[in-house]
């Protein structure tokens, strides 16, 4: 090995290193405290003491600015309180907060499906056509095979990256339902309908469509007067709008680990799937109705029969031992048998587990999503696992560990350091060696850079989006700091390699510039 690769390596080296120590220290410098937040509600149980210190710790270790938890037990509640904060200015978390719920609205589509299957309105292996007679994906033999079935098993064909290339749209107009799901008309379908389970958002939105049109009413008042008004959810809504007068709490993203506001837009065509509202004390009557047959209080949204369909496992999800029912998960949290689902947008987090062998339900509402830590360590989702883990007499998981994200954001600073590092030296081996005309090598180097530029460019521009179906200016709502550093590195490596260009062209004519220095 010779000294000048030895020392190349040793300087990557160097540099990586320095990145993930100033990076690590940023981290625990900035690290909170893990201040009391306030009571809200009914004085909190002693048995309850462990489970308020484990949301605590969470919250602090995660940085989650607001939370709110909700437990029952049969047909009671057992405990709901409100922790932290729900906006910038301070306004504490009640158990009235509303947030939006994410994915946890696909079991309320779900329900509300079930409703209608009930009164014999809807057949659950009927093809969506029947009800849709439009509805279409780019292979038209399959768009006449797809179920309502396939739609609520996720088994429908469409991906996951299709579902979510609907993501950021931000139409609130009255036919944002609508023209969500007619987009489907070129979608590729990746497996075969009805074979294999691929999670993908659009297909309740879908679901949510069929509501709308066989009970002949927009899918928001069908769930407003057949389940919120029924379960006596007086903090839940169905629309940005009605919520944000009622204190709707402030939704926030990450940024370098850190969270702040973000106020994103709202997605009218998947609140089926993704946006309905509500709160900690609300998503108990919910659960309670869910755990025991279709009913809270006096009021019935469904029956027991009902129920037990919708929780039942269906399909195999690539999850061991968890399969997928209608709106459900179905499969251990901890160990413990579970019918659970996880929520996120860009900027709130939820989670709902019932155990139904012990008649527990466990609702967390958070006004945070931590976009990568769902890629890379997925804490944020195991806060629901934990309290039902400790109500169960069990030891929460182990929180993964942080090593990760050291590494995520260490290689992107290493690489601006490596960028930066570059262009220094070759800009001070100007300065002593300037290039002679009519040399052949510095082209070549030229366009090496240049082409090393326009495939980073290519590749965090073009097939970063491409591969995860979103925009860039989408992406950059869930991971601003990545998708920034990635733009500002691309457009960085593009710029050196112009400059490079033109420097060595006026080089070689004689007209070397100036030298650069440094001020």
């Amino acid at each position: 090995m010779t000294s000048r690769l030895r020392a190349r390596r040793g300087s990557i080296v160097v540099a990586v290193a320095l990145a993930a120590f100033v990076l690590g220290a940023a981290y625990l410098v900035s690290r909170p405290g893990s201040d009391e937040p306030a009571a809200n509600g009914a004085d909190a149980s002693a048995n309850f003491a462990e489970i308020e210190r484990f949301v605590q710790d969470e919250m602090a270790a995660q940085r989650i600015p607001g939370l709110a938890l909700g437990i029952v037990e049969g047909d009671r509640v057992a405990y709901v309180r409100g922790f932290g904060t729900a906006d910038d200015s301070g306004t504490e978390v009640t158990p009235q907060t509303p947030f939006i719920i994410g994915s946890v609205s696909k079991s309320l589509t779900a329900l509300a499906v079930m409703q209608l299957v009930e009164a014999n309105r809807i057949d659950l292996d009927a093809s969506v056509r029947q009800y849709l007679p439009w509805f279409r994906v780019a292979d038209e033999k399959a768009s006449a095979e797809i179920t309502v079935r396939d739609l609520l098993n996720h088994t429908s064909g469409l991906s996951t990256k299709t579902g979510r290339s609907f993501q950021g749209d931000g139409d609130t107009s009255e036919t944002a339902l609508e023209q969500a799901v007619r987009k489907l008309d070129d979608a590729e379908l990746t497996e075969p309908v009805g074979s294999k389970h691929q999670y993908s958002t659009i297909n309740y939105s879908v679901l949510g469509l069929i509501v709308q049109t066989v009970a002949g009413q927009p899918y928001e008042r069908f769930v407003q007067t057949r389940i919120f008004d029924p379960l006596q959810m007086g903090d839940s809504f169905t629309s940005e709008e009605s919520a944000a007068p009622q204190g709707l709490a402030t939704g926030h993203n990450y940024s370098f680990g850190r969270s702040r506001s973000a106020d994103l837009p709202y997605n009218r065509g998947l609140v089926p799937a993704g946006y309905l509202i509500s709160s900690a004390e609300d998503m108990t009557h919910y659960l309670i109705s869910q755990l025991n047959g279709g009913r809270y209080d006096r009021a019935s949204v469904l029956s027991p029969a009902g129920i037990d369909a919708l929780h039942r496992p269906a399909v195999q999800t690539p999850e061991a031992d968890t399969s997928y029912g209608m709106g459900w998960f179905v499969g251990p949290v901890n160990e413990i048998p579970a019918v659970h689902h996880q929520g996120e947008t860009f900027n709130f987090h939820s989670n709902v587990v019932l155990t139904p062998q012990s008649r527990r339900g466990v609702v967390v509402l958070m006004n945070a999503e931590n976009s990568l830590d769902l890629f890379v360590t997925g804490r944020m989702g195991t806060i629901g696992d934990g309290v039902t883990s400790l109500l169960a007499g069990r030891e929460p998981p182990s929180p993964p560990s942080n090593v990760a994200f050291f590494i995520v954001y260490a290689a992107l600073f290493a690489l601006f350091v490596l960028q930066a590092r570059g262009i220094v030296k070759w800009v001070v081996a100007r300065r002593r060696e300037p290039l002679g005309r009519g040399r052949i090598g510095p082209w070549w180097r030229v366009g090496g850079t240049l082409a090393l530029g326009l495939v980073w460019a290519l590749f965090v521009l073009v097939l970063v989006p491409k591969q995860l179906g979103l925009p860039l200016s989408v992406l950059a709502t869930g991971f601003p700091d990545l998708v920034y550093l990635l733009l500002a590195s691309a457009l960085a490596g593009l710029a050196w390699a112009v400059v490079k260009l033109v420097w060595t062209y006026a080089a070689l004519r004689g007209e070397q510039p100036a030298p650069v220095v440094a001020t």
